[in-house]
């Protein structure tokens, strides 16, 4: 990386992006220039006290919680043989044996398995 990139505009630039979150790939993306991750991350350690360490990152799914169906999977069906109103999920079984929850459910999936499917990130 070429010195004559980090201008003390550069700079203090850089620090309010490191400030408001961004990642040094995106901070190094927005500067461009010939701009590196590996340069902002040299910076950030060279000029720890102007580029302070981060807390560790929230995980991006949280656990789903409450109970979860009673499924048999020796009782429930072939995937291919639930009926309409039946949960989609598969629970056991491999190809054309896969096997599935078949709990009442209003659409694709039953309560438990809608939240496991669709958790937010």
């Amino acid at each position: 990386m070429r010195d004559d990139l980090w201008t003390p505009h550069v700079y203090d630039w850089a620090k309010e992006l490191w400030a408001k979150g961004m990642s040094s790939s995106q901070i190094a993306g927005v500067i461009g220039h010939g701009m590196t991750r590996a340069a902002v991350n040299a910076k950030a350690f060279r000029h720890r006290n102007d580029f302070p360490k981060r807390p560790p990152p929230v995980p991006k799914r949280a656990a789903v919680t409450g109970p979860a169906p009673v499924v048999d999977n020796g009782a429930g069906r072939a995937w291919t043989e639930r009926k309409f109103g039946e949960c989609a999920f598969p629970v056991g079984g491999v190809g054309a044996d896969t096997r599935s929850c078949c709990a009442p459910t209003t659409g694709v999936y039953c309560d438990h398995h809608q939240e496991v499917m669709y958790a937010r990130d």
